[in-house]
């Protein structure tokens, strides 16, 4: 097992914190993605060209590869899906799951 020394200051731990609820919040927003693209039988770059996006650029979101997206994408993908910006982030599970 690897060593790993502690955090030394509060910016370092404020630091990770953050990191790590953006990570759980890519990999809610990819999943929440595709399974209303699927639930709504819809192909990646069916959702790409309604959301007026790149098909390349969704398939990097969908698969995780670009994690920051911005709030203006995220509304443009929103309703490319026909939901809420805050339904593809949200806690609960999506509506007809």
């Amino acid at each position: 097992m690897k060593y790993t020394p502690p955090l030394g200051s509060v910016d370092e731990k404020i630091s990770l914190h953050c990191d790590r609820v953006k990570s759980a919040l890519a990999l809610r927003l990819q999943q929440r993605l595709r399974f209303l693209r699927q639930q709504k039988g819809l192909t990646q770059e069916q959702v790409a060209e309604r959301a007026g996006v790149s098909y390349k650029f969704y398939q990097g979101v969908e698969a995780g590869r670009r994690p920051n997206v911005g709030l203006f994408t995220l509304e443009k993908l929103s309703k490319a899906l026909g939901v809420e910006a805050s339904e593809l982030i949200s806690t609960k599970s999506p509506k007809g799951s």
